[in-house]
Protein backbone atom coordinates (compact mmCIF):
# COMPACT_ATOMS: atom_id res chain seq x y z
CA UNK A 1 0.00 0.00 0.00
CA UNK A 2 2.21 2.69 1.77
CA UNK A 3 5.41 0.96 1.53
CA UNK A 4 8.18 2.59 -0.65
CA UNK A 5 6.91 5.96 -1.57
CA UNK A 6 9.18 8.72 -0.45
CA UNK A 7 8.56 12.01 -0.52
CA UNK A 8 10.13 14.97 -0.19
CA UNK A 9 10.32 17.44 2.47
CA UNK A 10 12.21 20.53 1.68
CA UNK A 11 13.53 23.70 3.05
CA UNK A 12 14.77 26.86 1.57
CA UNK A 13 16.20 30.20 3.13
CA UNK A 14 16.63 33.52 2.26
CA UNK A 15 18.47 36.85 3.34
CA UNK A 16 16.02 39.15 4.55
CA UNK A 17 16.47 42.29 2.06
CA UNK A 18 18.37 40.86 -0.27
CA UNK A 19 18.02 39.06 -3.24
CA UNK A 20 16.33 35.93 -2.20
CA UNK A 21 18.42 32.75 -1.98
CA UNK A 22 17.56 29.97 -4.66
CA UNK A 23 15.99 26.92 -3.10
CA UNK A 24 19.03 24.93 -0.98
CA UNK A 25 19.32 22.47 1.35
CA UNK A 26 20.31 24.11 4.75
CA UNK A 27 24.16 23.36 5.96
CA UNK A 28 24.04 21.79 9.17
CA UNK A 29 25.05 24.11 12.28
CA UNK A 30 25.75 23.45 15.33
CA UNK A 31 24.33 27.09 16.89
CA UNK A 32 26.76 27.74 19.59
CA UNK A 33 30.25 26.56 20.65
CA UNK A 34 28.87 24.24 23.56
CA UNK A 35 29.08 20.53 22.22
CA UNK A 36 25.38 18.25 21.95
CA UNK A 37 24.89 16.06 24.29
CA UNK A 38 26.96 12.45 22.96
CA UNK A 39 23.00 11.39 22.30
CA UNK A 40 21.92 13.42 20.03
CA UNK A 41 21.53 13.55 16.53
CA UNK A 42 19.72 16.57 15.74
CA UNK A 43 21.07 18.95 13.28
CA UNK A 44 20.65 22.98 13.75
CA UNK A 45 20.06 25.35 10.76
CA UNK A 46 21.73 29.00 10.85
CA UNK A 47 18.93 30.76 12.04
CA UNK A 48 16.53 31.18 15.08
CA UNK A 49 14.09 33.31 16.17
CA UNK A 50 14.35 36.21 18.98
CA UNK A 51 12.22 34.93 21.29
CA UNK A 52 10.35 31.31 21.43
CA UNK A 53 7.14 33.03 21.07
CA UNK A 54 6.02 33.15 16.96
CA UNK A 55 2.53 34.70 15.69
CA UNK A 56 1.26 32.52 13.01
CA UNK A 57 -1.85 32.79 10.57
CA UNK A 58 -2.72 29.84 8.79
CA UNK A 59 -4.15 30.58 5.22
CA UNK A 60 -4.53 26.65 4.31
CA UNK A 61 -8.30 26.51 5.58
CA UNK A 62 -8.76 23.31 4.55
CA UNK A 63 -5.93 21.56 6.43
CA UNK A 64 -7.16 23.14 9.69
CA UNK A 65 -7.25 20.40 11.75
CA UNK A 66 -3.76 19.25 10.87
CA UNK A 67 -1.92 22.64 11.72
CA UNK A 68 -3.47 22.37 14.68
CA UNK A 69 -2.36 19.32 15.75
CA UNK A 70 1.07 19.85 14.38
CA UNK A 71 1.23 23.51 16.00
CA UNK A 72 -0.09 21.69 19.66
CA UNK A 73 2.98 19.10 19.34
CA UNK A 74 5.48 21.90 19.44
CA UNK A 75 3.64 23.78 21.90
CA UNK A 76 3.61 20.91 24.35
CA UNK A 77 7.18 19.61 23.30
CA UNK A 78 8.78 21.18 26.47
CA UNK A 79 10.88 23.13 24.71
CA UNK A 80 10.39 27.11 25.02
CA UNK A 81 8.73 27.89 21.95
CA UNK A 82 4.76 28.68 21.26
CA UNK A 83 3.21 29.38 17.55
CA UNK A 84 0.40 31.66 18.41
CA UNK A 85 -2.55 32.39 16.17
CA UNK A 86 -3.36 35.85 14.98
CA UNK A 87 -4.04 38.07 12.02
CA UNK A 88 -2.74 37.79 9.07
CA UNK A 89 -1.21 41.20 9.39
CA UNK A 90 0.15 40.55 12.52
CA UNK A 91 1.57 37.54 11.74
CA UNK A 92 5.17 36.27 11.95
CA UNK A 93 4.83 33.38 10.08
CA UNK A 94 2.14 32.08 7.41
CA UNK A 95 0.92 28.70 6.46
CA UNK A 96 -0.05 28.68 2.99
CA UNK A 97 -1.03 26.10 0.04
CA UNK A 98 0.97 25.64 -3.16
CA UNK A 99 -0.07 27.87 -6.07
CA UNK A 100 -1.39 24.62 -8.03
CA UNK A 101 -4.65 22.66 -6.72
CA UNK A 102 -2.84 18.72 -7.06
CA UNK A 103 -1.38 16.88 -4.63
CA UNK A 104 2.28 17.73 -4.95
CA UNK A 105 4.33 15.66 -3.50
CA UNK A 106 6.60 17.98 -1.53
CA UNK A 107 6.16 20.59 1.17
CA UNK A 108 8.67 23.25 2.10
CA UNK A 109 9.37 26.17 4.96
CA UNK A 110 10.83 29.18 3.82
CA UNK A 111 12.17 31.78 6.50
CA UNK A 112 13.62 35.20 6.01
CA UNK A 113 16.50 35.94 8.52
CA UNK A 114 18.37 39.46 9.16
CA UNK A 115 22.63 39.45 8.98
CA UNK A 116 22.79 38.23 12.48
CA UNK A 117 20.68 35.41 11.48
CA UNK A 118 17.33 36.14 13.48
CA UNK A 119 14.56 35.17 11.51
CA UNK A 120 11.83 38.53 10.92
CA UNK A 121 9.19 36.56 8.73
CA UNK A 122 8.65 32.96 7.70
CA UNK A 123 6.07 30.74 5.46
CA UNK A 124 5.42 27.15 5.35
CA UNK A 125 4.04 25.95 2.08
CA UNK A 126 2.05 22.76 2.07
CA UNK A 127 0.13 20.69 -0.94
CA UNK A 128 -3.90 20.35 -0.66
CA UNK A 129 -5.56 17.57 0.73
CA UNK A 130 -6.74 14.84 -0.81
CA UNK A 131 -8.06 11.61 0.64
CA UNK A 132 -6.67 9.29 -1.81
CA UNK A 133 -3.05 9.98 -1.41
CA UNK A 134 -1.31 9.34 1.99
CA UNK A 135 1.42 12.36 1.89
CA UNK A 136 -2.19 15.04 1.23
CA UNK A 137 -4.12 13.14 3.23
CA UNK A 138 -5.06 14.41 7.14
CA UNK A 139 -2.47 11.94 8.62
CA UNK A 140 0.59 12.67 6.02
CA UNK A 141 -0.34 16.76 6.24
CA UNK A 142 0.26 16.14 9.98
CA UNK A 143 3.41 15.00 9.56
CA UNK A 144 4.31 17.17 7.06
CA UNK A 145 3.48 20.66 8.67
CA UNK A 146 4.67 19.67 12.54
CA UNK A 147 8.32 18.93 9.97
CA UNK A 148 8.02 22.09 8.48
CA UNK A 149 7.75 23.78 12.03
CA UNK A 150 10.74 22.60 12.83
CA UNK A 151 12.61 24.47 9.67
CA UNK A 152 11.03 27.34 11.23
CA UNK A 153 12.39 27.17 14.64
CA UNK A 154 15.96 26.49 13.29
CA UNK A 155 15.93 22.77 12.93
CA UNK A 156 17.71 21.01 9.54
CA UNK A 157 17.35 17.67 8.50
CA UNK A 158 18.13 14.58 10.64
CA UNK A 159 19.05 11.31 8.48
CA UNK A 160 20.82 9.29 11.46
CA UNK A 161 18.04 8.10 13.28
CA UNK A 162 13.91 8.20 13.39
CA UNK A 163 13.35 11.97 13.59
CA UNK A 164 10.27 14.21 12.45
CA UNK A 165 12.82 15.97 10.83
CA UNK A 166 13.99 12.73 8.57
CA UNK A 167 14.11 14.46 4.96
CA UNK A 168 11.41 12.45 3.85
CA UNK A 169 8.32 10.52 4.47
CA UNK A 170 7.92 6.69 3.67
CA UNK A 171 4.20 6.38 3.79
CA UNK A 172 2.88 8.03 7.08
CA UNK A 173 6.13 8.31 9.06
CA UNK A 174 9.40 9.90 8.42
CA UNK A 175 11.73 8.00 6.43
CA UNK A 176 13.82 6.66 9.30
CA UNK A 177 11.47 5.61 11.44
CA UNK A 178 10.82 1.99 12.19
CA UNK A 179 7.93 -0.08 9.53
CA UNK A 180 4.14 -0.39 11.25
CA UNK A 181 1.40 -1.97 10.08
CA UNK A 182 -0.71 -1.08 7.38
CA UNK A 183 -3.36 0.47 9.64
CA UNK A 184 -1.11 2.59 11.78
CA UNK A 185 0.61 5.70 11.30
CA UNK A 186 3.38 7.36 13.12
CA UNK A 187 0.91 9.86 15.43
CA UNK A 188 3.89 10.60 17.68
CA UNK A 189 4.72 13.82 15.86
CA UNK A 190 8.03 14.90 17.49
CA UNK A 191 10.47 12.19 18.57
CA UNK A 192 12.93 13.18 21.72
CA UNK A 193 15.70 14.22 19.38
CA UNK A 194 13.96 16.44 17.32
CA UNK A 195 12.61 18.47 20.70
CA UNK A 196 16.55 18.36 21.82
CA UNK A 197 17.33 20.52 19.26
CA UNK A 198 14.33 23.21 19.56
CA UNK A 199 15.79 22.99 23.42
CA UNK A 200 19.20 23.62 22.36
CA UNK A 201 17.95 26.84 21.07
CA UNK A 202 15.38 28.15 22.70
CA UNK A 203 15.47 26.75 26.04
CA UNK A 204 13.50 24.29 28.03
CA UNK A 205 13.34 20.36 28.48
CA UNK A 206 12.09 17.22 26.86
CA UNK A 207 8.99 16.44 28.04
CA UNK A 208 7.75 12.79 28.09
CA UNK A 209 7.31 11.31 24.47
CA UNK A 210 3.69 10.41 23.58
CA UNK A 211 2.63 6.51 22.43
CA UNK A 212 4.43 6.36 18.90
CA UNK A 213 1.72 4.70 16.66
CA UNK A 214 -2.11 5.20 16.53
CA UNK A 215 -4.41 3.44 14.26
CA UNK A 216 -6.31 5.23 10.90
CA UNK A 217 -9.54 3.58 11.45
CA UNK A 218 -10.71 2.51 15.08
CA UNK A 219 -10.93 -0.67 16.54
CA UNK A 220 -13.10 -3.63 14.67
CA UNK A 221 -16.68 -4.02 15.66
CA UNK A 222 -17.88 -7.27 17.13
CA UNK A 223 -20.50 -9.29 16.03
CA UNK A 224 -24.03 -9.12 17.94
CA UNK A 225 -26.74 -10.91 18.69
CA UNK A 226 -24.96 -14.41 18.48
CA UNK A 227 -27.39 -17.27 19.30
CA UNK A 228 -26.38 -20.95 19.44
CA UNK A 229 -28.65 -24.36 19.17
CA UNK A 230 -28.00 -27.98 18.73
CA UNK A 231 -29.79 -29.65 15.83
CA UNK A 232 -31.32 -32.54 16.35
CA UNK A 233 -31.28 -33.62 13.34
CA UNK A 234 -27.32 -33.02 12.68
CA UNK A 235 -24.73 -35.51 14.89
CA UNK A 236 -22.90 -32.97 17.09
CA UNK A 237 -24.54 -30.18 15.03
CA UNK A 238 -24.78 -26.62 16.42
CA UNK A 239 -26.08 -24.41 14.12
CA UNK A 240 -25.36 -20.54 14.93
CA UNK A 241 -26.40 -17.23 14.36
CA UNK A 242 -24.98 -13.69 14.67
CA UNK A 243 -25.63 -9.92 12.65
CA UNK A 244 -22.54 -8.56 10.99
CA UNK A 245 -21.41 -5.25 12.32
CA UNK A 246 -20.78 -2.26 10.20
CA UNK A 247 -16.91 -2.12 10.13
CA UNK A 248 -14.77 1.30 10.26
CA UNK A 249 -13.75 2.23 6.83
CA UNK A 250 -10.15 2.28 5.86
CA UNK A 251 -8.91 5.39 4.20
CA UNK A 252 -9.34 5.59 0.54
CA UNK A 253 -5.63 5.11 0.02
CA UNK A 254 -5.22 2.06 1.95
CA UNK A 255 -5.16 -0.41 -1.25
CA UNK A 256 -4.37 -3.37 0.30
CA UNK A 257 -7.45 -3.59 2.45
CA UNK A 258 -9.04 -6.88 1.96
CA UNK A 259 -12.52 -8.14 2.10
CA UNK A 260 -14.19 -8.13 5.77
CA UNK A 261 -14.48 -11.97 6.93
CA UNK A 262 -15.24 -13.79 10.33
CA UNK A 263 -14.30 -16.11 12.13
CA UNK A 264 -16.31 -19.00 14.58
CA UNK A 265 -15.33 -22.13 16.40
CA UNK A 266 -16.58 -24.10 19.11
CA UNK A 267 -14.86 -26.08 21.95
CA UNK A 268 -15.75 -28.28 24.54
CA UNK A 269 -14.34 -26.10 28.18
CA UNK A 270 -13.14 -22.93 28.17
CA UNK A 271 -13.69 -19.80 26.33
CA UNK A 272 -13.52 -18.59 23.43
CA UNK A 273 -11.79 -21.49 21.47
CA UNK A 274 -8.89 -21.96 20.10
CA UNK A 275 -8.17 -22.57 16.46
CA UNK A 276 -11.15 -20.81 14.76
CA UNK A 277 -12.45 -21.18 10.97
CA UNK A 278 -12.76 -17.86 8.63
CA UNK A 279 -15.45 -17.48 6.55
CA UNK A 280 -16.63 -14.85 4.33
CA UNK A 281 -19.87 -12.88 4.82
CA UNK A 282 -22.69 -14.07 2.87
CA UNK A 283 -25.31 -11.25 4.51
CA UNK A 284 -24.89 -7.11 4.06
CA UNK A 285 -24.00 -4.94 6.72
CA UNK A 286 -27.10 -5.70 9.70
CA UNK A 287 -28.04 -9.15 7.75
CA UNK A 288 -28.12 -12.50 10.07
CA UNK A 289 -25.26 -14.56 9.08
CA UNK A 290 -26.16 -18.46 9.88
CA UNK A 291 -23.24 -21.07 9.93
CA UNK A 292 -23.26 -24.53 11.14
CA UNK A 293 -20.09 -25.69 13.58
CA UNK A 294 -19.77 -29.42 15.04
CA UNK A 295 -19.04 -30.66 19.02
CA UNK A 296 -16.47 -32.99 20.33
CA UNK A 297 -18.89 -34.84 22.10
CA UNK A 298 -21.78 -34.77 24.79
CA UNK A 299 -21.36 -31.95 27.62
CA UNK A 300 -21.15 -27.66 27.34
CA UNK A 301 -19.17 -26.19 24.74
CA UNK A 302 -18.61 -22.77 23.93
CA UNK A 303 -19.17 -20.75 20.65
CA UNK A 304 -17.30 -18.15 19.72
CA UNK A 305 -17.73 -15.16 17.31
CA UNK A 306 -15.19 -12.50 15.89
CA UNK A 307 -15.40 -10.46 13.08
CA UNK A 308 -12.67 -9.07 11.19
CA UNK A 309 -12.20 -5.58 9.89
CA UNK A 310 -10.67 -5.04 5.87
CA UNK A 311 -7.11 -4.82 7.60
CA UNK A 312 -7.86 -8.54 8.48
CA UNK A 313 -7.57 -7.49 13.05
CA UNK A 314 -9.96 -9.60 15.09
CA UNK A 315 -12.96 -8.03 17.03
CA UNK A 316 -13.20 -9.25 20.55
CA UNK A 317 -15.13 -12.43 20.36
CA UNK A 318 -18.95 -12.97 20.58
CA UNK A 319 -19.40 -16.15 23.12
CA UNK A 320 -22.45 -17.92 24.10
CA UNK A 321 -22.40 -21.67 25.79
CA UNK A 322 -24.43 -24.39 24.27
CA UNK A 323 -25.32 -27.91 26.09
CA UNK A 324 -24.68 -31.01 23.71
CA UNK A 325 -27.23 -34.15 25.10
CA UNK A 326 -25.53 -37.52 25.44
CA UNK A 327 -27.26 -39.63 22.40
Amino acid sequence: MRAGRILVLALAASLLLAAPAAARESRPFDGSAAAPPAHASFKLAEWRWRTGRIPYFNAARKSGKAVKQAVKAWNTSGARVKFVRASRSRAKLVIRYHATRRCLGFAYAQPYYDQSRRVARAEVVIPRPRASNPFCSHWGQVLVIAHELGHVLGLDHESRRCATMNPATSGLKPSECPEQAEWQWRCRLLEADDVRGAVRIYGGKVKRRPKPLCDLAGPPAPVTGLTAAVNPDVFMGIDVSFTRPEQPKAPPFVSSASQETYDAAVAPGACPPESPYGASWTVPVGGVQTTRLFGAGPGPHCVAVRARDAFRRASAPATVTVVIPAP
